[in-house]
């Protein structure tokens, strides 16, 4: 296959928006168990925030690719790659380094999308949807007529966490700061909904 140069947005050092530059880099061809992906949509999350600040450790001392999941296209496979061939709409969370037009992606690591879930709702999902999942069927294993209080239920956890709950037959209640989120966590699923500015929901 062709060479192929991808256009990355990195974190030169920790700081604020203007540390983040491109940088074009020669991707080699797919080895074993890797998939050559062109990004169509990125997801953008508050990790990558923490990560560019300097809240999380560095794992490189320069030139950081945040980015925690996105979806594209297959490009190109490594040898034993099964599943998965060029031109398939394909979408992953993690290992980090996502802010890239293409990337090598462990085969493993994808999941490949139906004609009903467009790009841009797959990369701005699969984080915080794997997170809701992980939550409520590893960490809490809720069931029906379970009753869960689950904070922050307007942001992007949450709020599937609110559907997913709904859904199992969970009576749920969120936390969330300000009479608008309220009104959106309500309308994804939770019977309740506590403005923890002006409540007190141990009370």
């Amino acid at each position: 296959m062709a060479p192929v140069i991808a256009h990355v947005i990195a974190a030169s050092r920790p700081g604020g928006p203007g540390v983040l530059h491109r940088i074009d880099v020669d991707l080699p061809a797919p080895g074993p168990g890797e998939v050559l992906v062109r990004h169509t949509a990125i997801g953008v999350n508050f990790i990558d925030t923490y990560f560019r600040t300097g809240l999380y450790d560095w794992p490189v001392e320069r030139d950081l690719v945040l980015g925690a999941e996105a979806a594209g296209v297959v490009e190109a496979t490594g040898s034993g790659v099964e599943g998965f061939s060029p031109g398939q709409r394909v979408a992953y969370t993690l290992p980090h380094g996502a802010y890239a037009s293409h990337r090598l992606v462990p085969a493993a690591a994808l999941v490949a999308l139906p004609d009903t879930v467009s790009d841009e709702v797959a990369a701005a999902s699969m984080l915080k949807g794997l997170t809701a999942y992980y939550l409520l069927h590893h960490s809490c294993r809720v069931q029906a007529g379970d009753q869960v209080l689950f904070h922050a239920g307007a942001g992007g956890v949450g709020l599937i966490a609110g559907q997913w709950l709904a859904h199992k037959g969970v009576t749920a209640w969120a936390t969330a700061g300000g009479p608008e989120k309220c009104a959106l966590a309500r309308a994804h699923g939770y019977g309740e909904a506590i403005d923890y500015r002006t409540e007190d929901f141990v009370a």
